[in-house]
């Protein structure tokens, strides 16, 4: 039973906050991932540019504290919602791109604006999760939490798919680049219309871990429990892996095999399809199994297509669209597996009270191993393309990746079963300790 909601509220609140992720994920497909990165290698950026353009993704992340810092004053519902209208706002920076195509500087004054628009959509997307991570725990308490957050994804990923796939069709091969601006005006009405949405969602109740102090309190009690210790530093090594591998995939796709436009912005559509089907396995037994064997399940299979990526990229030639199309499938699903199964572990460490503070920190070092790995791996797939060539470049970054999901695997086996479930197989375990006890002495 929720104590930040009322049970009603809870209802409302997720009915409300699904037609809120409809619009936001429609939104959000289009103006971040390969749709940009598609956009700006069109321009002629370099790898690290990329990089550093899929790190204001995690960025956002280390944001977080300043709109913790901003709801001490400021209703939860208030900091998301203001947070998320200045965001469309800094993202309607890119309709100006089409005034500056034609001057001599296009290139450099285009990246500028883009890198100011996403900036500013990321850091004050940061800012606006502070208020949506306490309305999210709130909203997914109860038996159902793994089921409300695989619906959500389920939700998220479906939608993605369907805005690939028509993207995808109207885009074209060679898409001019205006017909880009379309897509991005399009998606910044969706942005507004979000927005409009979050206002109407609850307000939860404040409880005496909402206040700054008690998130400092919770940040150090987290040494003193080695459950919540363990899986920070799994999290550490999943983020760093999972944020290179998907920063980069749009490289491989565009200049290693050189797919077009259109079947590029596809593959988004294809790894949203893998995110949902991850998503549905998520649904059918995330409450009856638990999180962790989904996690090490999930971690395994990143494993495998890291590896995969690392053996085909140098050796392929005219199978680029079925080693995309199968990399794109696997890795999404495994992300998205990942993020929703560990959210789901994490949220079973603690009190639901805690859910402000420790969901920030959760969100905090995923931002910060994300932003620093981001825009590093594309300053050292720079510098390996310097002395190898473009596919042996990106197989040695892959090497790396692969060993570092290795050691996340590792950790995810060595995490503690979670709260509940911990205890129940303990008595489980005892009692089949007593039956052979008993079965020895007859004997």
């Amino acid at each position: 039973m929720s104590t930040l909601f009322t049970p009603q509220q809870i209802v409302d609140g997720r009915r409300r906050f699904h037609i809120f992720m409809s619009f936001n994920v429609l939104a959000f497909s289009i103006l971040t991932g390969n749709v940009i990165s598609v956009f700006a290698l069109e321009l002629g950026v370099n790898n690290a540019y990329i990089g550093l353009l899929q790190s204001f993704m995690h960025l956002s992340m280390v944001f977080l504290i300043v709109g913790r810092v901003i709801m001490q004053r400021v209703s939860y519902v208030r900091v998301f919602a203001v947070g998320w209208l200045i965001r469309y706002a800094f993202a309607s920076l890119l309709l100006l791109i089409p005034f500056v195509l034609g001057r001599d500087d296009a290139v450099a004054v285009a990246g500028v604006i883009i890198l100011v628009a996403m900036g500013g959509f990321h850091v004050f997307r940061g800012i606006g999760v502070a208020g949506q991570v306490p309305i999210i725990g709130g909203l997914a308490s109860g038996s159902d939490r793994g089921r409300f957050l695989s619906v959500n994804s389920v939700l998220a990923n479906g939608i993605a798919l369907v805005g690939g796939l028509v993207i995808a069709l109207l885009l074209g091969r060679d898409a001019p680049l205006l017909r880009f601006i379309y897509f991005f005006a399009f998606a910044i009405v969706c942005g507004y219309v979000s927005v409009f949405q979050v206002w109407k969602l609850p307000e939860p109740r404040r409880s005496a871990e909402s206040t700054f102090g008690s998130f400092l309190s919770d940040i150090r009690s987290v040494a003193s429990d080695v459950r919540l210790r363990r899986f920070l530093i799994y999290l550490v090594f999943f983020a760093l892996a999972m944020s290179v591998s998907a920063a980069f995939l749009v490289v491989i796709s565009k200049r290693v095999f050189g797919l077009p436009d259109n079947f590029t912005i596809l593959l988004v559509a294809i790894g949203n399809l893998g995110a949902v089907v991850s998503g549905l396995l998520n649904r059918r037994v995330i409450d009856r199994l638990g999180p962790k064997p989904l996690v090490v399940f999930y971690q395994l299979t990143a494993l495998i297509v890291t590896l995969f990526i690392v053996v085909v990229v140098t050796r392929a030639t005219g199978a680029g669209r079925a080693i995309m199309v199968v990399a794109f499938f696997v890795s999404a699903a495994s992300q998205s597996g990942l993020f929703v199964a560990g959210q789901a572990y994490y949220f079973s460490l603690y009190a639901e009270q805690k859910h402000a503070n420790l969901g920030l920190l959760y969100s905090l070092v995923n931002g910060v191993v994300g932003t620093i790995a981001s825009y590093s791996g594309g300053v050292l797939l720079d510098a390996f393309e310097a002395r190898f060539a473009l596919p042996d470049a990106i197989r040695r970054l892959f090497l790396i990746l692969a060993a570092v999901t290795a050691i996340a695997l590792f950790l995810a086996w060595s995490l503690p079963l979670e709260g509940q479930r911990q205890s129940r197989v303990r008595r489980r375990l005892r009692a089949l300790q007593i039956v052979l006890r008993r079965g020895a002495r007859r004997e």
